[in-house]
């Protein structure tokens, strides 16, 4: 999140340098960057932090200069947050509408594809008054504090099942809601899914998601030697016209079937009669 405050004080190329050092050392600030034309400082937090930490940072060093907070219309504070729930530019553009009636939000742009809403306000405004806003309209989406600095760790899987877009954005939303889920992206030609996570998530969890949904859809790690032209299938008595007796459960490898039991190559599941 960045606010934008009003610096006075601060006169030369050396008391911008000296400014910035004070400011960036404030416990939570990412950065601090001064413009001395502009007497304004764009401090970016991890989280909110009140101006009167600043300001106290500024008197501890005894120095002349002080930070200012809303003046008018002058201080700008822009927040970016993490949205859930939105699958399409009509989510997207509901989420837009709600975040900006809420009171004392100036803008908001929200980015459908990275699943993120930028916030600008006149004062700060509390994470939890946009969660109740959400939340009052019945809980589709959700909004939490981005975490720009954290490493992300993104994940592709196979997905079998698929066969429209219907099917691809159906996936997207269950896998979107896995706890621990930052962003999920389905691609339904390449039957795959990447997806974007604070911390590992095991394979098993978002199988057990498809699974509960109702059995359609199976995820795999990724094999290139179970998918270069069915050779795994052959190697394992599989008929290409899907004749023989057994097949996957989950349809792995569409209408293909086994002459005898055993397992499927690509989800290791036994095979059914």
């Amino acid at each position: 999140m960045k606010h934008t405050y009003k610096i006075d004080g601060a006169t030369s190329e050396g008391n911008r340098i000296q400014v910035e050092k004070i400011l960036s050392k404030v416990e939570g600030v990412i950065r601090a960057s001064v413009d001395l034309e502009k007497s304004e400082a764009v401090i970016e937090m991890q989280t909110h932090i009140p101006i009167k930490t600043f300001l106290e940072a500024l008197q501890e060093q005894g120095s002349e200069y002080s930070i200012e907070g809303a003046i008018g219309n002058f201080t700008k504070m822009e927040h970016t947050y993490m949205i859930n729930g939105m699958y399409d530019n009509e989510g997207r553009d509901h989420v837009h509408q709600m975040l900006s009636k809420v009171d004392g939000v100036t803008e908001v742009s929200v980015d459908l594809q990275n699943g993120e809403a930028v916030i600008e306000m006149r004062t700060h405004i509390f994470i939890e008054t946009f969660q109740k806003v959400l939340q009052e309209d019945g809980g589709r989406y959700s909004i939490h504090i981005a975490k720009k600095d954290r490493a992300k760790m993104g994940h592709t899987y196979h997905i079998h099942g698929m066969t429209g877009n219907d099917d691809r954005a159906h996936v997207q939303k269950i896998l979107s809601k896995v706890e621990g889920v930052t962003t999920a992206s389905v691609d339904l030609e390449k039957g795959e899914a990447v997806i974007e996570m604070e911390s590992h998530i095991p394979i098993e969890t978002f199988q057990m998601a498809l699974l509960e949904d109702g059995d359609t859809y199976s995820i795999h790690v990724p094999d290139e030697k179970l998918h270069k032209s069915g050779q795994a299938g052959k190697e394992l008595g599989l008929k290409e016209k899907g004749t023989g007796a057994y097949h996957c459960p989950m349809f792995c490898e569409g209408k293909k079937t086994y002459n005898t039991p055993g397992k499927c190559p690509v989800c290791s599941m036994d095979l059914v009669e």
